[in-house]
């Protein structure tokens, strides 16, 4: 067999669903240039009987994480192939091996800069003789000890960091979803960390979080706020990501520039994290809350790392420079071919009343949805934004598609204003009600 050191970049792969589905097709090329194309692959880690997991180097040529330690066994499965074939055939290729008998652990959407994948992973315990081909740069067994000694120092892909944690470095092979805040606290707890904090918690997510400023408010003025310091910020989300890690980064207020430049530079080093933005610049009469150099760093250091940004109507025109227009046009110039976009809460008025519409642009397969209802007549929407944001990352965590993300934070969020409509809190703006289960189809009040 005559190899080729480079990957085949025009290799046709299935596109699928969280689920599996297939639902179209795409080159390698396309799957690997940051589109986030859902594309299915199989993953096996070959344990022999002391316990050692064998890990192939990954050669210098690959267009992803050359040079790096990685899975066993890993690869694309090819148009029209299914998951056991598809896993025997990789096996085989990469290290000569047989791999009946092998178990499947999970399957979980993974990210990363470069690609989104719903991989397939399984494990297999052989004391078989393993020949790697040339499709590797050759492998060995390694202890579990000597494994955890060299995470998080660049010897791994991030993609078998996070894998190994998931499936073989807990007590208990359950994973939490976890979105990890960096925003700011104020006292009402209705916006800011503790309204992100209700919003995953009721979605079925794990809530954890940097504080980068603290707001002094009361129901109908914001009096004072105050900056920590940049040092902090990073050194918490430092300290909760290279140990636990997190499915999805949410930012909220960054309210310098210095913090901006800070978060944006510790997040580059965590690429196959989700990232959510919300770009907190305006306050509710448009007035900007940053100085004009931080909007644009939000441009220049966050959004290009960004999965999903999600601008309010006020915050798009301050982004855009000027009111919106055509919005599939500005939708797409807030993009900048770097990552989806959702602007909310643009107003108009129908037969019954006044409306809210949200637009979604997805990069991923370049459209654009809406979603419009009618407004609830209420003054407790005090971050509405906030909880309507970490709703969807909590759902990306959980491995949705950003299209069923979006879909189920807009029945939360409408949900938990509707719910919190009739409650009597200060003299100003109160909150939403976010505090009810969801249980697939229904949903199920637990307070009030």
């Amino acid at each position: 067999m005559i190899y080729v050191n480079q990957d085949n970049r025009q290799e046709l792969l299935p596109l699928v669903d969280a689920d599996g589905r297939v639902i179209g097709s795409a080159t390698r090329g396309e799957c690997h240039n940051g589109s986030m194309l859902l594309h299915p692959v199989v993953h096996l880690h070959v344990f022999n009987s002391r316990g050692e997991l064998y890990l192939q180097k990954r050669p210098s040529w690959k267009d992803i994480q050359p040079g790096k330690w990685d899975t066993a066994v890993g690869g694309h499965i090819d148009y029209g192939e299914d998951t056991a074939t598809a896993l025997m055939r990789e096996a085989s290729e990469e290290l000569r091996l047989d791999a009946t008998g092998y178990e499947h652990l999970q399957t979980y959407v993974f990210r990363s800069s470069q690609e989104s994948e719903l991989i397939h992973a399984h494990r297999l315990v052989t004391d078989t003789p393993v020949r790697p081909s040339k499709e590797t740069d050759g492998g060995r067994f390694w202890t579990m000890e000597e494994i955890r000694q060299s995470m998080g120092k660049g010897v791994f892909t991030p993609n078998f960091e996070q894998e190994f944690k998931r499936l073989f470095d807990k007590q208990s092979k359950k994973q939490l979803d976890i979105v990890f805040l960096i925003a700011g606290s104020e006292p009402l707890g209705s916006a800011g960390m503790q309204a992100d904090i209700k919003a995953i918690t009721a979605c079925g997510g794990y809530a954890a979080g940097a504080l980068t400023a603290i707001v002094d408010e009361d129901t109908r003025h914001v009096k004072s706020i105050y900056h920590l310091p940049v040092e902090l910020i990073v050194s918490q989300t430092e300290s909760f990501l290279s140990d636990v890690g997190a499915q999805c980064v949410k930012t909220g207020v960054l309210p310098s520039k210095a913090i901006i430049e800070g978060v944006a530079g510790k997040l580059a080093q965590y690429p196959e994290v989700i990232k959510v933005i919300d770009p907190v610049i305006v306050d509710s009469n448009g007035v900007k809350l940053v100085s004009d150099d931080a909007i644009q760093a939000y441009k220049d250091l966050l959004f290009p790392q960004a999965t999903l940004i999600t601008p309010n109507r006020r915050e798009a025109e301050a982004l855009l420079g000027h009111p919106l227009g055509n919005i599939e046009e500005d939708l797409r110039t807030l993009s900048g071919g770097t990552c989806s976009v959702i602007i909310k809460s643009v107003e108009s008025e129908g037969e019954n009343g006044s409306l809210l519409t949200d637009y979604l642009y997805d990069l991923s397969t370049d459209t654009v949805t809406s979603y419009t209802k009618e407004r609830i007549p209420t003054h407790n929407v005090n971050g509405t934004g906030d909880s309507f944001a970490s709703s969807i990352a909590t759902y990306l965590a959980k491995g949705h598609t950003l299209t069923d993300a979006v879909a189920r934070g807009e029945e939360f969020i409408q949900r938990a204003i509707a719910l919190g409509a009739e409650y009597n809190f200060g003299s100003g703006y109160g909150p939403v009600h976010p505090c009810f289960m969801e249980d697939r189809s229904k949903h199920e009040r637990i307070y009030g």
